[in-house]
């Protein structure tokens, strides 16, 4: 794709910020799923999307909040790419932080108790979920002794100050977990956290969650503060609670714009039926789509394009 066919991305409203309708993600970059990328080759990669398209990059963890924050800084300055940074919530229990293992084997128990059928079915949340099976999970007397861990609260400020975020997404892991153990009070109270940020910054904030449908009638109130969902969205259901049409049925009903996750189901699904189901069928304000090679980047800037054009033009 030459510099010639450069594509200006269509932008929607989200809170107090215009967003485009892609963003680059950034599981391809992750260290921690695996990414043999050197901090120069996910930089490299993120700059090479943008000079092709005016997306957003995601970035979960400080190198790829790193890597664009120089992309939206070094040369295009205030006409940068916005950053989307996916965070969550951080718990210490008896001065020690929480064990994400255990949150995880709490969190599979109590979505083996909702919905068995899809805890062994998903190849997405129902397989990540299920390597935590052998681990023990919280008791009630250590669930009630979890607090916020402030001193992570603290690292999450760095961030934000440093990198400066146009939009942040809050949960994933540590908040399903705590919406699963029916500790909402932790929830509430690390939102309204990073609700207070967003506001100082003037960005929205995006409530991440897999769990969304079970947790509604409890959890109402949180969203409130919250400018839009992050869910995941795909044409064959995968990691959608309840199942797919359930999921996009809760989150019309919460009424809020939704940014599309797992958009390709890691794999699963080719890319023209998953961004014709997400863009065209399922109507998606905004998607988070991975691709870490350069004919990836390509290949999906091509095909959104398509996609959106088409939209535009009917």
């Amino acid at each position: 794709m030459e510099n010639s066919l450069y594509w200006d991305v269509p932008c929607v409203e989200i809170g107090p910020r215009v967003l485009p309708r892609l963003f680059l993600g950034d599981n391809g970059f992750l260290a921690k799923f695996g990414s043999k990328l050197t901090d120069i080759e996910v930089e490299e990669r993120m700059r090479y999307a943008f000079k092709r398209a005016s997306l957003g990059l995601a970035a979960g963890e400080e190198r790829c909040l790193k890597a664009a924050f120089q992309v939206r800084n070094d040369e295009y300055k205030s006409d940068g790419p916005p950053i989307l940074y996916h965070a969550d919530l951080s718990f210490r229990i008896n001065h020690r932080p929480t064990e994400f293992r255990r949150c995880m084997a709490s969190l599979l128990e109590w979505l083996v108790k909702v919905n068995p059928a899809f805890t062994e079915q998903d190849p997405i949340l129902g397989h990540f979920l299920s390597r935590y099976s052998r681990y023990a999970i919280y008791t009630e007397n250590e669930l009630r002794a979890i607090r916020i861990d402030h001193s992570a609260w603290q690292e999450q400020l760095r961030l934000l100050d440093q990198y400066k975020p146009d939009a942040i997404s809050v949960g994933g892991d540590y908040l399903e977990f705590a919406l699963a153990v029916d500790r909402l009070d932790l929830v509430e109270e690390g939102l309204n956290l990073f609700h207070r940020e967003c506001l100082r910054l003037s960005i929205p904030l995006v409530f991440t969650t897999y769990v969304g449908p079970y947790i509604w009638d409890n959890s109402a109130s949180l969203l409130t503060i919250t400018d839009a969902l992050l869910l995941p969205v795909n044409a064959k259901g995968l990691a959608m609670l309840p199942n797919r049409d359930g999921l996009l049925a809760w989150a019309n009903a919460v009424n809020k714009p939704v940014i599309g996750m797992h958009t390709l189901g890691s794999g699963h699904i080719s890319l023209e039926e998953a961004l014709s189901f997400t863009f065209i069928e399922a109507n998606i304000p905004i998607s988070v789509i991975g691709a870490s090679s350069y004919d990836h980047i390509d290949n999906l800037l091509m095909t959104v394009r398509t996609l959106l054009d088409k939209q535009v033009s009917h």
